[in-house]
């Protein structure tokens, strides 16, 4: 039996498929050493298969379906999406299965080798419909026939809901080329393939005993029986048509959005794996380490490449992750700083340093050639070469600094990502790059003066650190050196006198508690969250390992916090430099304290109260229930939410160092904040970050409505109803 012109197709449809992914695998590897790009490949090898025969596999399963579900109810407008698109992965590799599965079983098929019948697979009907017959009709011939028909309609309805809501409805984004021929190419060939069938069910005039469990077929066939066509003609050419389409298609997956089919379960696979909640970011609480400061003073070697000055700097996961993005929006839609009016779309983040990726190939081969010019003694080739090589990686016209600085590293773009793309991880590795170029205004470079001089942004004495506590019973290590918990104060409620009224409330709590706990005082320092966001990585490690110093030497084992930031730097990020301490947020110890029956409400609060959920608190570490219960607790106090809340929380404008410095936006983000409690009309904003309540009370007096809305930590709201 001859191979038919479909499978051809097929054929040369795969052939350059495999190309291209060979081009983009290549792209991930490149600029790294033989030795490293093995290792690149059998790490990711290794990772499938240690993942896949583990418990973690429970985990990839809820990334690739109900993670999905998930990432869609972030948004109630995106359910019906989210479902369309589960029914869309079911429907595509259920139908893979079955043709496999059916190829096998045709009689006339059994003589071709495996691999030929891989190309022969998705025209099973070809063969099958026309040599069928009532008799050889099994049950399991019918199962195949309905639900080939089924899924494939289940398919062409997604894929038209896609074109309606970028075409008619424009949701999300404008119109691409490469989003409608993706969408257009698979419903050509389902809609040829179903046409084929049609045309086979006529040419041989299947029963209908049989024709009816290819329903859609059947009824097309049943309209079309009576025209006055050449059918068995009609049966090869829409065959060979559908088969045409198909290898356009599989040939086309390397160069447009299709190619996150294959990167997405990659990525998916990694972030999944190590076990995070669909609801918690896994990148971000706990940053890249480009090195370890420790080692390199050991060594005495300080000479590292910090940040990306090309997309080559990037590395192998960080370029992968890049791959998935099929640009559907949900990432610009969801981030405050582009709602704010900011230069910056975490989208066209990833979409611009997508573009470079694929320039890696074509630099390579510019390479190459100026090597082979070198070789041949072709002097005038060899820098023009090397020139045009190096500016095609050059992300200087990718990344502005205006939206590198832009970002408030807030994670709403990754919490909201269906693949979990870290859109905003490149923007912190070009910021450690402009920092190690000394590329920074004035501004950023006197807040990183001084918390390298001062240890703290404030640039105020390191004398002052403790002027909060007078006339305060509170004692220091020093003092008290066997307590069992330290109370870390952080630089805003240390030196910014609005912020100072939490750390003061939280002593009047755990005094009236009566909590064995002490501060560091003087010899408190900044966590360094503000460093290493704003990428001076080498001063935060040196901080860092400072501190863990100084809280080793006391035998610290217990730490409470009221700053997300400063509670996400000492939880997450200090246990890589030695510092594995229990650190706890206020807001869960505060509320424990309230269920063991160690502090008592005497007061009620006759007020509606909205809470904002800090970033660093909800999206990074998944705390959103107890700051709730807690002011739930409180007598007459209502507790209302805000129209984007928990994990689709709006960022105040203050993470990643922003609340230091000014950025050109149209609208304040914390000022869009303080519109969203205005619509809603309560005269009481809890929050439980100092960072919160120094963006939001700035956005009160640019909205003029001091006095009208007060902003509280949780912390004061639970003082003042505790007594002095």
């Amino acid at each position: 039996m001859e191979i038919e012109l479909f499978s051809i197709f097929y054929m040369i449809g795969m052939a350059i498929a495999v190309v291209g992914g060979g081009i983009r695998v290549w792209n991930w590897i490149s600029s790294f050493p033989i030795s490293e790009s093995y290792k690149v490949i059998t790490d990711i090898v290794k990772s499938a298969f240690s993942t896949f025969f583990s418990k973690k596999i429970c985990y990839i399963i809820k990334g690739l379906f109900l993670g999905i579900f998930t990432k869609a109810k972030l948004r109630s407008s995106n359910i019906s999406n989210g479902f369309f698109k589960v029914a869309f992965i079911i429907a595509y590799l259920l139908l893979i299965i079955a043709y496999h599965i059916k190829v096998e079983n045709i009689p006339q098929l059994k003589s071709f080798p495996i691999y030929i019948s891989f190309f022969i697979a998705p025209f099973a009907d070809f063969y099958f419909l026309s040599k069928t017959s009532i008799e050889s009709f099994t049950i399991a011939d019918a199962f195949f026939g309905f639900i080939h028909d089924f899924f494939a309609l289940i398919i062409i309805s997604y894929l038209l809901f896609m074109i309606y809501k970028r075409v008619i409805r424009r949701v999300h984004l404008k119109i691409n080329f490469e989003d409608i021929f993706c969408d257009a190419i698979i419903i050509l060939w389902f809609v040829s393939k179903l046409m084929a069938e049609t045309s086979t069910i006529i040419a041989f005039n299947i029963h209908s005993s049989i024709a009816k469990y290819w329903f859609f077929s059947y009824a097309l066939s049943t309209m079309l029986k009576n025209l006055n066509l050449p059918w068995l003609t009609l049966y090869h050419i829409l065959w060979n048509i559908s088969g045409l389409f198909l290898g356009v298609l599989i040939a086309s997956i390397p160069f447009t959005k299709l190619w996150h089919i294959i990167v997405g379960p990659i990525q998916i696979l990694r972030r999944y794996s190590i076990g995070e909640k669909p609801i918690v970011i896994s990148f971000g609480k706990k940053l890249s380490k480009p090195f370890d400061l420790r080692k390199l003073l050991e060594t005495e070697s300080f000479e590292v490449k910090i940040g990306i000055k090309t997309i080559k700097d990037m590395s192998w996961r960080q370029r992968i992750s890049l791959e998935p993005c099929i640009r559907c929006g949900r990432c610009q839609d969801s981030c405050p700083a582009y709602a704010a009016g900011r230069e910056l779309s975490p989208m066209e983040v990833v979409l611009n340093l997508n573009s470079s990726l694929k320039l890696i190939f074509i630099s390579d081969i510019l390479n190459f050639m100026a090597h082979v010019a070198k070789w041949l003694n072709f002097k005038n080739y060899i820098s023009s070469l090397s020139e045009k090589s190096e500016k095609l990686l050059l992300l200087n016209g990718k990344l502005k600094d205006e939206t590198v600085w832009s970002c408030t590293t807030c994670g709403a773009c990754v919490a909201i990502c269906p693949v979990d793309i870290s859109n905003f991880e490149p923007l912190i590795e070009r910021r450690r790059f402009l920092v190690t170029e000394g590329k920074l205004d004035s501004i950023k470079m006197d807040i990183l003066k001084n918390l390298i001089e001062k240890s703290n942004p404030y640039g105020m004495p390191i004398s002052d650190r403790d002027l909060w506590m007078k006339n305060l019973s509170v004692k220091t290590l020093k003092e008290n050196p066997n307590p069992e918990y330290l109370y870390w104060v952080g630089c805003s409620s240390s030196y910014d006198k609005r912020n100072q009224n939490i750390a003061k409330s939280m002593v009047n709590i755990l005094n009236k508690a009566g909590v064995n706990f002490v501060v560091l005082g003087l010899e408190e320092r900044c966590c360094g969250d503000t460093l290493r966001r704003m990428g001076d990585e080498g001063r935060f490690q040196e901080l860092a390992l400072a501190n863990i110093e100084v809280l080793k030497s006391y035998n610290v084992k217990k730490i409470i916090t009221h700053c997300p930031h400063c509670y996400n730097t000492l939880k997450n990020e200090y246990k890589e430099f030695g510092g594995d301490f229990e650190v706890i947020h206020h807001s869960e110890f505060l509320l424990n304290l309230l269920k063991m029956g160690k502090i008592k409400l005497i007061k009620v609060i006759e007020e509606e109260t909205l809470y904002h959920d800090p970033c660093y608190l909800g999206r990074y570490n998944g705390i959103y229930d107890a700051p709730r219960i807690l002011l739930q607790m409180i007598s007459n106090l209502k507790v209302k939410e805000f129209e984007k809340h928990h994990v689709n929380s709006f960022c105040c404008g203050g993470g990643g160092g922003n609340v230091w410095y000014e950025v050109p936006e149209k609208e304040k983000m914390s000022v869009l904040r303080i519109k969203e409690a205005e619509k809603i009309g309560v005269n009481l904003i809890s929050v439980a970050c100092p960072y919160c309540i120094t963006m939001l009370e700035d956005a009160l007096k640019t909205k003029g409505l001091e006095g009208k809305i007060k902003i509280k930590d949780i912390a004061e709201t639970l003082s003042e109803v505790i007594g002095e």
